[in-house]
Parts: C-alpha cells; sequence; structure tokens
C-alpha cells in the first residue's frame, strides 16, 4: 500500500535527526499508533480519505473488489506489533520525561538508572533556588 508506505515514512522521518528527545520520539510512535486505529476507521467505513492513493485506484477500477476487512486486518496487526515492540518505552514514559520536565514529577515514580540513587535529594535540594529553577525552566524551554 503506497499510502501506509506514506505514512510510515512520515514516521521514520519524525524520528530521524538530532535535537530530539527520547520523549518526543516516543510520543511520535505513540501518536502514529493512535493514527492506526483511526486509518483502520477510515478502510473500514470505505471513505479512503488518509489513503489517496488507493481512493484513486478504486476509482479507476471499478470491477476491482477491495477486501475491507483484509486490509483493516493488516492495519491492526500493524498497530499490534507497534505496540508489542515499543510496550517497554511506554513502560518509562515517565522516567523519559523527567530531562523535560524535572520539577514536576514525583522523584520516587521515576525507574531508577543505576548509579542515579541520589536524584530525589538533588532536586529537593534545586526545587526553591529561583535561579536553578529559571536555568531549568529556560533550558526545557529548548527542548
Amino acid at each position: 500500500m503506497v499510502d501506509m508506505t506514506s505514512h510510515l515514512n512520515t514516521l521514520n522521518k519524525s524520528l530521524q535527526g538530532r535535537g530530539h528527545t527520547a520523549l518526543q520520539m516516543l510520543e511520535d510512535v505513540l501518536s502514529f499508533e493512535r493514527k492506526l486505529t483511526v486509518f483502520a476507521r477510515d478502510v473500514q467505513r470505505g471513505t479512503l480519505s488518509h489513503f489517496p492513493s488507493l481512493r484513486e485506484f478504486i476509482e479507476a477500477h471499478h470491477d476491482h473488489t477491495l477486501s475491507r476487512d483484509y486490509l483493516q486486518g493488516a492495519i491492526v496487526d500493524m498497530q499490534t506489533a507497534l505496540g508489542r515492540r515499543f510496550s517497554e518505552f511506554r513502560k518509562q514514559k515517565i522516567t523519559l520525561s523527567f530531562p523535560v520536565t524535572p520539577l514536576e514529577i514525583d522523584p520516587s515514580s521515576l525507574n531508577k538508572f543505576p548509579g542515579v540513587n541520589q536524584a530525589d535529594l538533588e532536586i529537593a535540594d534545586i526545587v526553591d533556588k529561583y535561579l536553578w529553577v529559571s536555568m531549568l525552566k529556560s533550558l526545557t524551554a529548548q527542548l
């Protein structure tokens, strides 16, 4: 399916490049996973608004029978595979969001990384210091 390849290519491009945090990349994947639900519904209804090449093909070949169930099943299978592949990352979403919003997360909810056992004390140390808080907000705004 040309259209699905195009959608996958868009996801691929959003995951490449410099300057993306792991959280942004996870959010892109989760967003695409949600879009797959929209795509499956679009195919099942037959509107094909997210599949312009397929719609054009069907309009040009009226005698061609399209198995909507097959296409929808393929999309659902893709969604399931994507969910399985990124299930561990999904569990780490709070931990991955820590660098972006360090002052808004309860450190005890973070999955601990080896060698990082003082994070809660360090955050408690800076949370009431205006200079550090403003620096963190400035840095996270640039992310």
